[in-house]
């Protein structure tokens, strides 16, 4: 029997799970009823899986993964913690089609989140080889982004990006005294990209102590999951002996065992730390299937309508992505089943 609550409290976990199958059955009811062929239908169930994700009381789900990850390091319990914070990210940023408003600067913080529990090698799928400059979206946000880009594709001899005005659009953005997290984080990839190691540890310090921001859910406040992808991006592209000189943060919301523990592999397998129950299982092996790779569209070109630069805009195509995600999922079962 399903689980509801019928008193006006605050909701609880069992709450969220009941409303992951109403949304799901609900969902679903109507698409069964036009007797389509069964592969479509299960691309539309598979979706409408991950779109009942998105549930109102996934604050709920958050908590509950708070809770065990200030377990999980109070007990230095690193893969149990590990796979609390892979299942909290993908929560937060599930594949579900949504539009989104801009291109893929908005994955950035996704990228960040992604790398302290999958380790570096993940960037390459939400920041492939060959994708372009960001330029839609939060001018500073647009700009670690870039950053990041050229840190991942850029070299002495061959520059794709145009690092020169990158750099000094950063530069400019370091006087800004508003938001703290997202201009630290551009000292902190400045000073990876100039080999500046007082930079670095001067933005990763501020990163840390005012990462507790409002719009964080419960669980991204637990461990600052950005402190952590910014060290393993260091480590990446410091020399020896220039990393040697990286400050690790001494916080509450740092574990730098944990960090270290990310840091002894380029790559880690997805896990999951609560396994969904009933007609909701599927999510158990969709949530380990491999980030989506980005893709970009551009919905307004050539749409007399717009400006020329509103045609010319890159944008998420998060349509695409969702149908690729669940297309690599479906591969993946099969090869499994073989």
């Amino acid at each position: 029997m399903e689980i509801t609550s019928t008193k006006k409290t605050a909701p609880t976990f069992y709450d969220y799970i009941a409303s992951m199958k109403r949304s799901y059955a609900y969902f679903c009811r109507d698409y069964d009823e036009r007797n389509e062929n069964a592969s479509e239908v299960w691309s539309y169930r598979e979706s409408r899986l991950l779109e009942s994700m998105t549930t109102i009381y996934k604050k709920v789900m958050f908590d509950y993964l708070a809770d065990n990850m200030k377990l999980a390091m109070k007990n230095d319990e690193l893969e149990t913690l590990r796979s609390l914070l892979y299942q909290s990210t993908f929560i937060e940023n599930v594949p579900s089609g949504l539009a989104k408003g801009g291109d893929h600067t908005c994955r950035f913080f996704e990228a960040m989140n992604y790398i302290s529990c999958l380790g570096f090698d993940v960037v390459y799928r939400i920041f492939p080889k060959g994708i372009p400059q960001c330029a839609n979206g939060y001018p500073v946000l647009v700009e670690n982004a870039n950053l990041l880009l050229c840190l991942l594709y850029d070299s002495p001899d061959k520059k794709l990006y145009d690092e020169e005005k990158i750099v000094e659009k950063a530069e400019k953005a370091l006087s800004k005294k508003s938001d703290k997290v997202i201009v630290s984080t551009t000292k902190c990839l400045l000073g990876i990209l100039k080999h500046n190691t007082d930079l670095f540890n001067e933005g990763l310090k501020t990163v840390v102590a005012n990462y507790n921001r409002q719009e964080l859910n419960s669980s991204e406040k637990v461990l600052c999951q950005l402190a952590v992808a910014l060290i393993v991006i260091a480590k990446k592209f410091l020399s020896e002996e220039e990393f040697k000189r990286i400050e690790f943060p001494v916080a509450k919301n740092f574990s730098k065992k944990y960090c270290e523990y990310i840091l002894s592999k380029d790559s880690f397998e997805p896990k999951i730390f609560y396994e969904y129950p009933d007609e909701l299982s599927p999510l158990n092996k969709i949530a380990l299937t491999p980030v989506p790779v980005t893709k970009l569209h551009k919905p307004y070109f050539d749409k007399k309508q717009y400006s020329k630069k509103e045609q010319n805009e890159n944008y998420i195509d998060a349509e695409r992505m969702a149908i690729d995600f669940i297309l690599e999922f479906r591969k993946i079962e099969q090869e499994n089943n073989i």
